[in-house]
């Protein structure tokens, strides 16, 4: 059996953000989100988005998670975020 830090240490997140159409949400808010998720050293999360406003609230997340220790990373397509992840 693995150990929380092992598990966490190796999970793949997949954000569906392609139906996001319009957001309510202020700069302050993504920092805040940014800081205050976990992340691990072999951690990668993938935000696969549509619009041109997802694209550029999950980059703001990303620019903000920029110090943490795993990857993220912004795509328009799933199938490479899903590459990307490791999960085909």
């Amino acid at each position: 059996m693995k150990t929380w830090d092992q598990i966490t240490a190796e999970y793949r997140q997949l954000i569906d953000a392609r139906s996001l159409e319009r957001a309510e949400i202020t700069t302050e808010v993504i920092r805040d989100l940014a800081h205050a998720s976990p992340g691990a050293p072999e951690a990668r999360r993938a935000f696969v988005v549509a619009s041109d406003l997802a694209f550029g609230l999950a980059r703001m997340f990303e620019i903000q998670r920029a110090d943490a220790p795993e990857e993220i990373c912004v795509f328009r397509d799933m199938g490479q975020a899903r590459t990307w992840l490791g999960l085909d």
